[in-house]
Formats: C-alpha cells, structure tokens, sequence
C-alpha cells in the first residue's frame, strides 16, 4: 500500500486494490466500529443506560429464535417506552446506536444528539460511505446492539491459567469480552 502511495500520492484506489477484497472491507468497518465504540463511550459519559431505553432511542427487536430483526427497528417514544422498556428487560430486544453508513436511521434525542455530533466532528455524511470508486468497500451502514447476549460460558483453571470457553452472536468480538474480564488495557495483552 506504501509503496503505490509513495510512488502515486493520488491513488489511493490503487494502494487499496493493493489488499485482499476481505481486508478491504475491513478497513470500512474498523473506522464504523471505532465511530460506533466513540458514540457508546460518550453515551456511557452522559449517564444513559446502557440495558434500558430512553426516549429517541432505536431498539432492535428479536425474533422466536433470538435473532435481532434490523429490519424492524423501534423508535422510543413516550407512548411506548414502558412496553419497549419491559421488552429490553427481558431480553426480547437491544438498545443500539448507529453503526454510521450511507443508509440508515438515526436515533432521536440526547442519543441522537450524541451520534450526530460524533458524526459531525468527524465531518461524515452518508455519501461518504458510498465508493464508486471502490463499490464492494460501499457500506449502508445499520443499528448495532449496544449488549451482547452471553448465554454460556465454561472455564478451566490449570497450571496455565484460565481457559474460557463460550460461543458470541455474529459481530461481536472476543477480545471485548476478554478485557471485561482481564480488566487490563488492551495493548497490554
């Protein structure tokens, strides 16, 4: 990649092309998640549950089999804030912030507040998110759960140390996990 810029500081197509099609798209979605991880720190800063909905926020409801339906996000309101409060509560939908592309709703109230700032002071709008250029890197974006569902996990201790075992929902990352448990930084492990 280096070396296509250095050679032709304009060609960023070219120094991209440069990476396999999968670490392409990665490169999307770090900066998606990094912006995602951004607008959950300042939720968490301003006080905002994180297991519970507040007005404006976008719930995600789930299906019988425990599948998130994105394509039936809820928008809470006054009216129905008990019920999706009740429903959050029993694990039968998320609160989730915007994992910010060149589609997609954003949340309304302070939540929406904070994800529209963070946007704003990154100087992003949707049409960035589209790459003509780059079509497969174009990202629509979508609603991310703010939790994730652990339902099991297992653990050894040996003479090594622990060995967790435990299965996530498609998304989510091991290592975030694991830092909730290590309680340590990330660049120390």
């Amino acid at each position: 990649m280096v070396g296509v810029l250095i050679d032709d500081p304009e060609n960023w197509v070219g120094a991209i092309e440069i990476v396999p099609m999968n670490l392409q798209m990665m490169f999307v979605h770090a900066y998606q998640s990094w912006l995602f991880n951004e607008m959950l720190s300042r939720r968490m800063d301003a006080g905002l549950p994180l297991n519970a909905p507040v007005e404006g926020d976008i719930i995600i409801p789930l299906d019988a089999n425990k599948i998130p339906q994105h394509e039936n996000p809820i928008l809470t309101t006054a009216k129905n804030i008990d019920l999706v409060t009740r429903q959050v509560r029993a694990g039968r939908a998320f609160v989730t912030i915007t994992l910010f592309g060149s589609d997609g709703e954003l949340a309304e109230g302070e939540m929406g507040e904070i994800e529209r700032k963070v946007i704003e002071e990154n100087r992003l709008k949707h049409d960035d998110f589209v790459i003509p250029e780059l079509s497969r890197c174009t990202s629509k974006g979508s609603r991310r759960e703010i939790l994730c569902p652990l339902k099991t996990i297992d653990y050894n201790l040996n003479d090594d140390g622990y060995t967790l075992k435990f299965n996530l929902p498609k998304g989510n990352y091991a290592t975030c996990l694991l830092r909730e448990f290590m309680k340590s930084e990330m660049r120390d492990y």
